[in-house]
């Protein structure tokens, strides 16, 4: 698993934009398991 990344790198983000319908991304990409884990090492941190 990478590193995580330092929480001020993202100090300059105003938006963020979710692909809750895989209209962005195919099921294939395998997105939202992606997505669980970096959520789940976030919050554990």
């Amino acid at each position: 698993m990478t590193d995580i990344p330092d929480r001020a790198a993202f100090a300059h983000v105003t938006d963020w934009v979710f692909d809750l319908d895989n209209t962005l991304y195919p099921h294939a990409a395998n997105l939202f398991s992606q997505i669980d884990v970096k959520m789940t090492t976030y919050v554990e941190a």
